[in-house]
């Protein structure tokens, strides 16, 4: 903590020494076209899971994500440098990432910005920009190649909503869809798009970084409010109620090291925070608070790599009160292997997570999710890499007892990523 305190000084402190250095900035960025075959249930290829009226989702696609960096550098002396980050979404249409914000939220220009000062006392960054869950985290995604396997893009092409009873239905003939019921890639509550949307996954916080002692390496992030995003004009809004958590603190430790021509990567990574939904007398509005955690490791040898974690939600969104209906726990486990060589790298990765539920049954508490990701990527040249992933998954819901209203399938993406 008081290295924690003397980085922060310094942060001060630099607005008296800049004039003494001339900060460099350059431009980066990157095109990722693809063309998209995804083959699900009939009923799931319709963005409201209703046949007779819903606009039916294509199953050949072609797309292009785009995005371009501005990256700020400077030293003002020896050891002490600072530096931001601007990350803009350059593409026609919203990014893939905000296909799972509110509606009435307006597209984003810029998708991340961040500025830091990093010494020998450790590395401080501010702005609207992940945390340390996310940079620190070690699983099967983080070695995965093409899109990035099961954290890649397959969670943008199916259909992630699923079928539910309608309880103002008495016969049980009408649908409504549910979003987010599936835990749809392996990450943490505040890293998951599909939980927190883009606006909650950088949200605005204060990262902080140990140097490296030894080959481990401790992180801490503060983020007062995961529904606080941009300048003045948002932040200073006073957020009460609503989904989302408030004083949520992200921890880290990793271990980076070689034995014996082994390297090894661990790393063990935690969420806390309050719901700002607790202590509301109504019970559906008394959720549990924040506790999550993910612990991960990859292991490699001569091209070879083999890896994964398991993370746990806790009772995510579970209601506190005493007459609630039990609620299933949050988890999910993943494992891979990958091979790379020179341009050429490959890999198989695997998610199961189930994402917890008030209890249906006797044994029904969660609804499940499978996803199995073969990716294969070659780098013809600096900067171009064509590449093919292939996806099969399946989703279960715990509340159908009816087979056919769950969905499966599998998508196969071939595309060419530039980066310039």
């Amino acid at each position: 903590m008081n290295k924690f305190l003397i980085t922060t000084a310094l942060v001060a402190s630099f607005v008296t020494t800049s004039a003494m250095a001339t900060p460099e900035m350059s431009v980066n960025g990157s095109i990722d076209s693809k063309f998209v075959n995804a083959s699900q249930k009939e009923k799931f290829r319709y963005d409201n899971l209703d046949s007779t009226a819903g606009k039916k989702l294509s199953n050949n696609n072609i797309a292009a994500d785009a995005y371009i960096n501005f990256n700020i550098k400077g030293e003002v002396k020896e050891g002490l440098k600072y530096g931001g980050l601007i990350k803009l979404n350059a593409n026609t249409s919203q990014s893939k990432k905000e296909m799972f914000i509110n509606k009435e939220d307006k597209q984003s220009i810029a998708e991340q910005v961040m500025a830091y000062l990093e010494s020998g006392y450790g590395r401080v960054e501010v702005g609207n920009y992940t945390g340390v869950t996310e940079s620190m985290k070690v699983n099967a995604g983080t070695f995965a190649s093409a899109t990035g396997g099961i954290n890649g893009d397959s969670q943008y092409y199916w259909n992630q909503y699923t079928m539910q009873n309608d309880p103002d239905s008495p016969t049980d003939v009408k649908k409504v869809k549910t979003k987010t019921a599936f835990l749809q890639t392996a990450n943490l509550p505040t890293n998951e798009l599909g939980t927190f949307g883009l606006r909650g996954v950088n949200a605005a916080k204060i990262n902080y970084y140990t140097p490296e002692f030894f080959g481990f390496r401790f992180g801490i992030t503060f983020t007062p409010n995961t529904k606080v995003h941009g300048t003045a004009s948002s932040v200073t809004s006073v957020v009460k109620g609503g989904e989302g958590f408030k004083n949520v603190f992200e921890k880290g430790l990793s271990y980076t090291s070689e034995i014996k021509g082994v390297g090894v990567k661990f790393a063990v990574v935690g969420e806390f925070g309050k719901n700002q939904e607790s202590g509301n007398t109504e019970p559906a509005k008394n959720k549990k608070n924040l506790r999550a955690y993910e612990v991960g490791t990859n292991l490699s040898y001569k091209g070879f790599t083999v890896g994964g974690s398991y993370g746990d939600w806790g009772k995510y969104g579970a209601s506190t009160d005493a007459n609630a209906a039990e609620f299933g726990k949050t988890s999910y486990w993943t494992a891979g292997v990958g091979y790379a060589n020179g341009p050429l790298s490959a890999s198989v990765t695997h998610l199961q997570g189930k994402k917890g539920i008030a209890k249906v049954d006797e044994n029904k508490k969660h609804n499940t999710l499978r996803n199995t990701v073969i990716g294969v990527d070659y780098k013809v040249a600096p900067g171009v890499m064509p590449y093919v992933e292939f996806s099969s998954f399946k989703m279960n819901q715990a509340s159908q007892a009816d087979k056919e209203n769950n969905n499966k399938g599998h998508m196969i993406m071939t595309g060419v990523k530039l980066n310039f």
